[in-house]
């Protein structure tokens, strides 16, 4: 048989028409379909947790350093009551945050916030098994519509989570990163997103 007549699957197939999609996809060769979103990064390995709870150590500085924050504590955090930082936000009385207040109603004016970071409950149960908290879970809908009220535009926001979330329009991802704090513990997805400059109108 002809050298010519040894083609791959993928060579002879005719070739499927793709989804249109942003520059950040990439796609299988053989099956067409879209296989990841922007370019492949390792997993950022960050040690351990600190003591009583609060954000792995280092991902406040590695989110940080994406988000270009030249001010740590212009930084404001969501879900975040055992995090010691000036502007902390949770709806639990009993914790060390500087306000108590729903997340998905933060007392916080439209456009005024530059950077936000948020490590929500991962699921109602979560939040009531942990904190009693399940019949107000904030859930990543809620969460991102508040988040986009409070930045102004070009404001940056890292979310933790184990979902990589779907963005409302007016807001676009700018990366997503593994995060894992060593072996026998699940990887999580930090998510960095931007509110668009054209999203004021959406208010």
């Amino acid at each position: 048989m002809p050298e010519d007549d040894y083609r791959t699957r993928a060579e002879i197939q005719r070739p499927r028409r793709r989804p249109k999609l942003n520059g950040a996809h990439r796609y299988d060769v053989v099956s067409g379909h879209p296989i990841m979103f922007g370019d492949p990064q390792p997993a950022v390995d960050l040690g351990r947790m600190p003591e009583g709870g609060g954000y792995p150590i280092g991902l406040v500085e590695f989110a940080g350093r994406i988000m270009n924050v030249d001010d740590h504590r212009h930084v404001v955090h969501l879900c975040s009551g055992s995090v010691r930082a000036p502007l902390t936000f949770d709806l639990r009385p009993e914790t060390e945050a500087r306000c108590i207040a729903d997340v998905r109603h933060l007392p916080i004016r439209t456009g005024s916030v530059r950077w936000v970071m948020v490590d929500p409950p991962y699921s109602p149960e979560h939040a009531e098994e942990l904190w009693g908290v399940g019949d107000q879970y904030p859930t990543g809908a809620a969460l991102f519509r508040e988040v986009q009220r409070i930045l102004e535009p070009g404001g940056k926001v890292a979310y933790l989570h184990f979902l990589v979330p779907k963005l409302p329009a007016g807001m676009e991802r700018i990366g997503t990163y593994g995060v894992t704090i060593g072996p026998g513990y699940r990887i999580r997805a930090l998510t960095i997103a931007r509110r668009m400059h054209d999203a004021q109108g959406l208010f």
